[in-house]
């Protein structure tokens, strides 16, 4: 009887020790109560069972499991459906144990069996679900990568684009100097005395110093 209450304690503990790494990813308080309780209660019943205060297996399986599902539940537990499975399942095995079907040491092994069953679905579970937050990370990562690329191509185009602007203002304005340059020297051989003092001399002079240009 100890060796099977030993057992049951480890196949407690074997569904048990999946609950926090759940818990540290959700913010419900309930987590660390939901766990503490749970295994508390296992190891009483099994205790009790061993001690003959629970007469059979289904009764130590009721005990343990008692409330499991409601509590886990209000955690905010995210496997539940794989929570009732081990419950349902425990029943059963509990049933079978007490019709003579199979023997205490064959339903702890089966106990043992479907806990074990159940880590590994979740770890795949867990596994993927931390695949899809990498591939959300990566897609968002890219997506970033590309709105940079696009925004140092159009801070490059605009800063092109005013440059060219700045260019074709200068050019402008250089060319306008020119201009009121050339007029100036226009209208000042206009009015400047030549040798002679003619005028129609002058006047040409500074005609042709303007064409010139």
């Amino acid at each position: 009887m100890s060796r099977m209450y030993y057992c049951a304690v480890i196949a407690s503990l074997a569904f048990t020790c999946i609950l926090p790494a759940h818990g540290q990813q959700s913010s419900a308080p309930e987590w660390p109560a939901a766990v503490a309780r749970y295994y508390a209660r296992s190891k009483d019943c099994w205790t009790r069972y061993a001690a003959k205060q629970l007469k059979t297996f289904t009764e130590a399986t009721k005990c343990e499991d008692g409330g499991l599902a409601d509590s886990l539940a209000f955690a905010a537990y995210p496997n539940m459906d794989l929570v009732r499975v081990i419950i349902a399942e425990h029943l059963v095995i509990a049933e079978r144990a007490d019709k003579k079907k199979i023997t205490v040491a064959e339903g702890m092994a089966a106990r043992a069996e479907l806990e074990s069953r159940m880590v590994a679905e979740i770890q795949r579970r867990d596994l993927a679900a931390q695949k899809a937050r990498l591939e959300v990370a990566e897609a968002y990562t890219r997506a970033q990568a590309q709105a940079d690329a696009q925004a140092r191509t159009q801070a490059a185009a605009d800063a092109q684009a005013r440059a060219l602007e700045q260019m074709q203002a200068q050019a402008s304005a250089e060319a306008e100097a020119e201009r009121r340059a050339a007029l100036a020297r226009f209208g000042a051989g206009l009015l400047a005395p030549t040798v002679t003092g003619s005028f129609g001399e002058s006047l040409g002079n500074a005609l042709g110093a303007y064409s010139g240009r």
